[in-house]
């Protein structure tokens, strides 16, 4: 799940236009799930990384 949040800039920004004092929030939450294979100092290997 992702939202975002922005202050002091207008629904539809345009292209040029300088803003100030411009906030933008964004929140990523995401959750593992599964059993994860471990190596031996407990980091769980990268998809593309080879198997062993």
């Amino acid at each position: 799940m992702s939202r975002t949040g922005r202050t002091n800039l207008p629904l539809r920004v345009a292209p040029g236009q300088d803003y100030r004092e411009v906030t933008v929030e964004y929140r990523l939450a995401s959750r593992l799930t599964g059993a994860s294979e471990q190596d031996e100092k407990g980091r769980v290997p990268d998809d593309d990384s080879p198997s062993t």
